[in-house]
Parts: C-alpha cells; sequence; structure tokens
C-alpha cells in the first residue's frame, strides 16, 4: 500500500548494492557484465522497498530505457565504423563507451531515487512518536463502535484487481491517535484520528485510509482514492 517500507528495509536495500559489488565470480572479468550486474542490483534494492504499483511502473519505465539504450548504443557504434576514417574493427569500443556512459546515468538515477525514499522514510520515522499509551473513548462513542487495540487479519484487493490478506496491528498513541502496522507482504506503517466510527490513516501514499469501524469491531475501508478496498477483523 505505500510508497517505501520500514527504515530497516530501505537500509538492507542499500547494502544490497554494496554486497553486488563484493561479490567475485567470472564476470568481473568483463567490465560491462560487472557493470550491468551492479545496474540490476541497484534496481532490485530499489523495486524491494516500493510498493506493487510502483514496482510494476518502474519495470515497464526499464524496459523502455534498456531498448532505448540498445538502440541508442547500436547506432552510435555503426556511426563510428561508418564514418572513421579508418577501419571498421578500431571502433567495436564505440559501442561499449556507449554503454558504459548510459549504464552510469541510470544507476545514478536509480541511486536518486533509493535517496529519496530513505530520507522520506526518516521523516515519518522522526514524526512518529515512541511513547504509547491507552486511548479513552471518546464520548458518545458506544462501547461496539470503539476501535480496539490489538491484532487484526487483513484482507483487501488492489487497485489492479489484484487481491492480498495479511495482518495489521493498531495500537493506540492518545488523543484518539491510532498507529497502524500493516504486515501483507510489504510492511507499512501509518497513523490517524478516530472521529466517532471513522478513522482517516496517513500511510505515505497521496491519499489516505478511511477505515469505518463496524458494530462487530471490524473495520472496513478504502485507500487509493477508494480504487482498493481492505476489510480489518479482529484476530482474537
Amino acid at each position: 500500500m505505500s510508497l517505501v517500507r520500514s527504515a530497516a528495509a530501505l537500509v538492507a536495500a542499500a547494502l544490497l548494492v554494496l554486497s553486488t559489488l563484493g561479490a567475485g565470480n567470472a564476470d568481473e572479468l568483463d567490465p560491462a557484465a560487472q557493470q550491468q550486474r551492479i545496474l540490476d542490483g541497484q534496481l532490485k534494492a530499489l523495486s524491494d522497498v516500493m510498493s506493487p504499483d510502483l514496482q510494476q511502473a518502474l519495470a515497464a519505465a526499464q524496459a523502455v530505457w534498456a531498448a532505448n539504450r540498445d538502440q541508442t548504443c547500436a547506432f552510435q557504434g555503426k556511426f563510428a565504423a561508418s564514418y572513421s576514417a579508418t577501419s571498421s574493427g578500431a571502433y567495436p569500443s564505440a559501442a561499449a563507451q556507449c554503454l558504459a556512459r548510459m549504464n552510469e546515468q541510470r544507476l545514478q538515477e536509480l541511486q536518486g531515487y533509493l535517496s529519496r525514499l530513505m530520507k522520506y522514510q526518516q521523516m515519518v520515522a522522526a514524526r512518529t512518536p515512541s511513547a504509547v499509551e491507552n486511548v479513552t473513548p471518546p464520548q458518545g462513542a458506544s462501547d461496539s463502535r470503539v476501535l480496539r487495540e490489538g491484532l487484526y487479519l487483513v484482507t483487501g484487493r488492489n487497485p489492479s484487481g489484484g487481491s492480498y490478506s495479511g495482518t495489521c496491528r493498531i495500537t493506540a498513541m492518545g488523543d484518539n491517535r491510532y498507529r497502524f502496522e500493516w504486515k501483507v507482504g510489504p510492511g507499512y506503517v501509518g497513523s490517524g484520528v478516530l472521529r466517532g466510527d471513522t478513522i482517516s490513516v496517513e500511510w505515505g501514499s497521496d491519499s489516505p485510509a478511511i477505515y469505518k469501524i463496524q458494530p462487530d469491531g471490524s473495520l472496513s475501508g478504502t485507500w487509493a482514492n477508494g480504487r482498493g478496498t481492505e476489510f480489518l477483523r479482529p484476530a482474537s
């Protein structure tokens, strides 16, 4: 659901890129293969901390970029060979130099995306209160509509139509504010203020997840501006 995962996952993603640099195998004898391995490692690191929607968008964008890179560098190699004063055999490096240059530019772009996600996660973590306290139910709310702390079972549907499931732990933070910690494959964190029987939870997306407390204590809600749906049922 969120744009990013936890800070620990982001750090692990960054370390993954470093580990690709130190992985020793026969590819190290081939600079082009080594550079491609580093680029693939950066792509995986970035994709691992993105939401499913962003993962799909990144994969599509990368496919277009790679096709453009290959066509551009193939042209540059042929151009250099066709218009050189010497034999074309002296210019096979033109395409390789083009690949190296474009791969390096792409690597810097991907590292920039990951850096922005890490800064965002640090900002979210800084805003999250460390102290947790129980909260008194709001006046006028019936006992059946009180948002209970604890573990909930999650079922939901993505805007694209795919379904997902997992758990969510809800914790009271005081002043009718609650913390939501989802584990639905990726892990997400958000918080919101309970007003009556409705809570709007900010979790890093452009739009909040909005839940309504049902008489049996479960929560039914929507996210992605109503295009995604989610149902939370108390685990016990």
